[in-house]
């Protein structure tokens, strides 16, 4: 085999292990760009994100790796402690976190929308998570009297 063909496999095999390492939990797990005050606790928050990442779609993964960066503040998500909920609810809280980003609810022309919050559950069971809220009306009540 010519030295040319020899770096060509090699730069195959390299690609190769890089794309399936990026989808291993430690790939994932480096990818994620974190900020905020939890320092013990940010190689286990990490590791929930990445585990909740894995399960959805390649591509959402992807493009929420690109784009997202997850600020972790205290010991709350939402308005419970995170001791209160087991790792299948931090996972589906975390899930919904990322729907919102998924679905652009960060954007301007979208945050006060208030149907997000269902946009968000409806999205987050196509992946396979639990839904968080029995109820929407908390949501879309409430800002239907606002606009």
């Amino acid at each position: 085999m010519s030295e040319g063909k020899n770096f060509e496999m090699e730069l195959w095999e390299s690609i190769i292990i890089e794309e399936v390492w990026e989808n291993t939990i430690e790939g994932v797990m480096y990818n994620i760009r974190t900020i905020g005050d939890i320092y013990v606790e940010e190689t286990w928050d990490k590791l929930l994100i990445a585990k909740t990442l894995l399960k959805m779609p390649k591509e959402i993964r992807e493009n929420v790796l690109e784009g997202a960066l997850f600020v972790q503040v205290g010991v709350f998500f939402g308005l419970m402690s995170k001791e209160e909920l087991t790792e299948s609810e931090k996972m589906d809280v975390i899930a919904h976190e990322i729907a919102h980003f998924v679905l652009g609810d960060h954007m301007a022309e979208k945050r006060s929308d208030p149907y997000n919050e269902r946009e968000a559950e409806d999205l987050i069971e196509k992946w396979g998570f639990k839904r968080g809220y029995v109820s929407y009306e908390q949501f879309e009540k409430g800002r239907k009297r606002r606009q």
